[in-house]
């Protein structure tokens, strides 16, 4: 996390408890809390982290079997129940889509066989069949 950040309402962005997406559930609740400036310009840009070394992070995360399927029900949660994202049919839709997709990802590194089936029985045919 790089910003400045007044010490009152970072303070009280911090969630309560450690999660998978912790900083992203700090970023959203310090969006919330007072003014912020944006500048002109980019100085620094962020590197995708790779998704087979995102979903590691998550597996090393997860406190169970659901933290594993869906890595971050537990930040979504967090947001909603401390009142940090409005409670409107569109929050709803955009949270279930982000852990939809971080579920669809969890599933292609852990389990591609589940995840593409087709391509999966195309590799048994051609082994079989040669």
């Amino acid at each position: 996390m790089y910003g400045v950040f007044r010490t009152r309402e970072a303070q009280a962005s911090f969630p309560d408890d450690t999660f998978h997406a912790y900083d992203w559930a700090f970023s959203a609740a310090l969006l919330k809390r007072g003014c912020h400036l944006e500048l002109p310009f980019t100085g620094m840009q962020r590197d995708k982290t790779p998704t087979r070394k995102y979903m590691a992070l998550a597996e090393a995360d997860a406190r169970n079997p659901l933290d594993r399927w869906f890595p971050v029900w537990r930040m979504s949660a967090w947001l909603l129940r401390q009142g940090q994202l409005p409670r409107s049919g569109r929050v709803a839709w955009t949270l279930l889509r982000l852990n939809l997709s971080k579920h669809q990802e969890m599933v292609d590194v852990r389990y591609p066989y589940l995840y593409h089936p087709w391509e999966t029985l195309r590799a048994i045919r051609r082994k079989l069949l040669g």
